[in-house]
């Protein structure tokens, strides 16, 4: 075999294998979902599923939808306190984006769509599950930041990302009638805590921001499938004509 042979022969089962690993990665742990996941630099998930038939709610006049409690099982045994705290955060998260998307959103289309406490009544579900948690050690980002001025850079970046902690989410829409999936997700540490972020100091620091990330994005999601009704364009079609300078911007926001 000539080198350039064994070159590309390397390159494709390094490419098959990531393939493979990225795959695995992002199969629901926690059962919300059974499909296969897609990434795309448009989408700030790792991964995500769309039904692409369009949103069948898109021109309904009125409705409800309804946020489940957040899913925290997995790590329930590991973090006792903690686990009830992010369950009552998440929800709190949730209903105040939520409120405010469908108070916009009901202002622009003429709609009268709102929450509900009761998932009997509601014509769609929200679910979310954390999989994975580990809380941060806050000592390490100052120590981190401190050794980057005198040691090689590589040094102070392995400290900070063992200081770092790990959250790691899934995330369903489905139709509440007929429990038809419409949009799943899968994400891990979408905030980037920065060194003058006062969440960086704290052992769930990122378990904040990331709860307060991924509760606004939702919300964003949740504000496009509404304006289905401008335009017959599904989510899917959305996602795939985002233009790199929007996509660039939200980005850049998300960042602040």
């Amino acid at each position: 075999m000539n080198a350039r042979l064994f070159i590309f022969f390397t390159f494709c089962c390094l490419l098959l294998s990531s393939c493979s690993l990225t795959e695995q990665r992002l199969k629901s742990e926690s059962g919300l979902y059974n499909v296969p996941m897609t990434h795309s630099y448009k989408l700030p998930v790792d991964g995500f599923w769309t039904w692409g038939k369009g949103n069948p709610y898109a021109h309904q006049a009125s409705g409800a939808l309804y946020i489940a409690p957040m899913d925290v099982s997995a790590v329930q045994e590991n973090y006792p306190e903690l686990a009830p705290r992010i369950v009552q955060q998440m929800h709190a998260l949730m209903t105040e984006h939520m409120n405010k998307m469908l108070h916009e959103a009901n202002a622009a289309n003429h709609t009268q769509w709102v929450l509900t406490e009761d998932a009997t009544k509601a014509d769609l579900r929200i679910d979310l599950a954390i999989v994975s948690l580990s809380t941060q050690s806050p000592g390490l980002h100052v120590a981190a930041k401190a050794m980057s001025h005198f040691t090689p850079t590589g040094v102070s970046d392995a400290v900070d990302f063992i200081s770092k902690g790990d959250i790691t989410i899934e995330g369903t829409i489905r139709d509440n009638r007929t429990e038809l999936l419409m949009f799943a997700f899968k994400d891990a540490n979408r905030a980037k805590l920065r060194f003058y972020h006062k969440d960086t100091y704290r052992r769930t620091g990122h378990v904040d921001a990331n709860l307060r990330l991924w509760a606004s994005e939702l919300a964003a999601l949740c504000r496009e499938c509404a304006y289905d009704r401008i335009g017959n364009h599904t989510l899917k079609e959305k996602v795939e004509n985002r233009t790199f300078k929007d996509v660039i911007k939200t980005r850049i926001q998300g960042a602040l």
